[in-house]
């Protein structure tokens, strides 16, 4: 009886290594037809490139700031390369737009400190003490 019953096991089993090996096999012929992924690298544009780009949008960014920001940083942002020069000026454009307090060459200026402190600390921390009195 043991037998028999190895023989109805055997038999149930066969199916499941049949489709087992069918699925094996369309995964191997899937992944013998899957084209290669081509790889796109980022170049880093020129200055010329970027005053195009720049004058195209008309957002007064300066290309040879941009181009010696990030070529000091070797095209990285943050601890990322940079993939996409386009979206890094854009991001400039909305920051200029956000801080509207630009030099002609597309720096910033900073506020002068009073030690450690800007001048707008320096006066709310004065206005403070008027209210005490």
């Amino acid at each position: 009886m043991n037998n028999q019953l190895q023989q109805l096991y055997d038999w149930l089993d066969e199916p499941k290594q049949l489709t087992r090996q069918i699925i094996k096999d369309k995964i191997t012929e899937i992944d013998k037809s899957a084209k290669p992924k081509t790889v796109i690298r980022f170049t880093p544009p020129t200055v010329q490139e970027i005053l195009e780009y720049c004058t195209m949008r008309k957002n007064n960014i300066d290309a040879e700031t941009f181009h010696d920001f990030y070529l000091a940083k070797d095209w990285f942002i943050g601890k990322n390369k940079m993939k996409n020069w386009e979206a890094a000026v854009r991001t400039w454009e909305r920051n200029n737009i956000n801080n509207p307090k630009q030099n002609t060459n597309g720096t910033r200026e900073r506020e002068p400190l009073f030690g450690r402190q800007t001048s707008n600390t320096v006066q709310s921390n004065a206005s403070g003490w008027d209210s005490l009195g």
